[in-house]
């Protein structure tokens, strides 16, 4: 099981020594992958490598990935390629499979050393086998797991797709132990709960509802494993057993703000155009860019149909410098903004970058022409990565998303303790997830970009001011078409 041994322990500082070996071993090859590595690199900067291999040492090893591709953005070459291959082992390191799976195709077709070679067909051996052990079922003879979600209400369709996800990777256990699901009524949630436990249950998905999840909150402690498909109202309650799994669009400008300080980005200009459901995400995205040190060069409160947005956009620029642009838009809104700003931004080397809201789930190149060149974070489901065997949902492309969270609730249910314990990743469908002391999941998302044939995965480094296109591993994965 991925989360059983923590990667970051397992795998950091000891990967180049079976490197070598492998090497070594190739016919006709004599190479030392450690000499290698440093000869290739010895035009970068010596003390941006220490400062990775520092991270590396005290178990950040996706910060220090972040760190070897934000270096990788600023050389060429064979360097280049070496930074990347480091980046992919970090990510490795860190339990990050999906991360390493996109640098190793990124650089698939591109002229490799032997050593980089063979490092890269061990990275991606080992990766494969990560995610097929993420994708096993986790659970023991005889394991039960009821799953509480409403029948009616407004929440009924949401919980038909998380329900058909569940019962997808369910089926998709063929051959490995296959728990027996009770899918319940979500009425008296904690009386159910209860009753559940007593009954055998070994694992609770569910509540789907943010007043049932709070709930859970009070009164005795819950017997078993419990993994609500919500967020409870207030961050500072938890309970024993409890841990809340929400697609929070919070959680999204959280993320954008995390990826773009990674990538050595720090001064941000945030366009909104008000109301409660944009100014969550403004709040979520303000507050976490300033813990993080960032500079918030300014904020345009914009008309959704465009009307003079240019000219706001000038003018701010004008005034300010900024590294990327956080657009708060829907698809529809996009579709009309993103043509009128993106000269501006290419001008002035911004990036622009929204959240999963601008991509519904559907791509109409004739529709979506003018999204081309935007980038968006979103799950790993949405660009079939990691997807293996697992059918498309039938139905609205707009709850493929909670069908992707289905799938994750199943697998993560049985691994909830130890995930939580190692303070690791698991590779799910709705990103690479984590679990804090509170109890809280975080997802890593993946950067997209829309492209003329539709959205592609993307990355922050290597960013080609001038054209707006990307270099290194993202020219590679994102794609033509803008």
């Amino acid at each position: 099981m991925l989360i059983q041994t923590d990667p970051r322990r397992r795998l950091s500082g000891a990967l180049l020594l079976p490197l070598a070996l492998a090497v070594s071993a190739l016919p006709g090859c004599a190479v030392d992958p450690a000499r290698d590595d440093a000869t290739i690199l010895a035009s970068v900067p010596a003390e941006e490598l220490s400062r990775a291999a520092t991270l590396e040492s005290q178990g950040k090893s996706g910060e220090a990935a972040g760190h070897y591709l934000a270096l990788a953005g600023k050389v060429r070459g064979q360097a280049r390629i070496q930074l990347e291959v480091r980046a992919a082992r970090a990510y490795l390191a860190a339990g990050r499979v999906a991360q390493v799976q996109k640098i190793a195709a990124a650089l698939a077709g591109q002229e490799l050393t032997a050593a980089q070679r063979a490092e890269l067909r061990t990275l991606t051996a080992e990766s494969d086998r990560l995610a097929r052990e993420s994708a096993a079922s986790g659970y023991a003879a005889g394991d039960r797991v009821t799953v509480l979600l409403p029948r009616g209400g407004r929440f009924a369709p949401a919980a038909k797709a998380i329900r058909e996800g569940i019962e997808a990777a369910s089926r998709a256990d063929a051959g490995a132990t296959q728990p027996r699901l009770e899918f319940v009524d979500a009425g008296r949630t904690r009386d159910i709960a209860r009753r559940a436990a007593t009954g055998g249950a070994g694992y609770l998905i569910g509540p789907l509802e943010k007043e049932a999840v709070d709930r859970l909150l009070v009164g005795p402690p819950l017997r078993v494993p419990t993994l609500a498909l919500n967020e409870a109202t207030r961050e500072d309650r938890t309970a024993a057993n409890l841990y809340q799994f929400s697609l929070s669009p919070e959680n999204e400008a959280i993320e954008v703000a995390n990826q773009a300080y990674a990538a050595g980005l720090r001064g941000a200009l945030l366009m909104t155009p008000g109301g409660a459901w944009s100014d969550r995400l403004a709040n979520a995205f303000r507050r976490r860019w300033r813990a993080l040190g960032g500079t918030l060069a300014g904020q345009i409160g914009y008309n959704p149909s465009g009307a003079g947005v240019e000219k706001s956009l000038q003018k701010t620029l004008q005034a300010a410098r900024a590294d990327f642009v956080f657009l708060v838009a829907t698809a529809d809104t996009a579709r009309k903004l993103y043509p009128r700003i993106r000269p501006i931004a290419e001008q002035g080397h911004l990036m622009v970058v929204s959240s999963s809201h601008v991509y519904p789930g559907a791509f109409d190149a004739r529709r979506d022409a003018g999204l081309v060149g935007l980038h968006f974070v979103d799950i790993p489901w949405m660009f079939d990565i990691g997807r293996g065997a697992l059918p498309r949902p039938g139905g609205s492309d707009a709850l493929t998303r909670l069908y992707a969270m289905g799938i994750d609730a199943y697998r993560l249910a049985p691994r909830l303790a130890t995930l939580s314990a190692n303070r690791g990743y698991y590779p799910g469908q709705t990103g690479e997830l984590s679990i804090d002391a509170r109890g809280r999941l975080h997802r890593q998302l993946v950067l997209g970009r829309f492209t003329a044939t539709g959205p592609r995965p993307a990355d922050w480094f290597g960013w080609n001011e001038r054209s707006g296109t990307s270099q290194g591993v993202t020219g590679s994965v994102a794609g033509d078409g803008g």
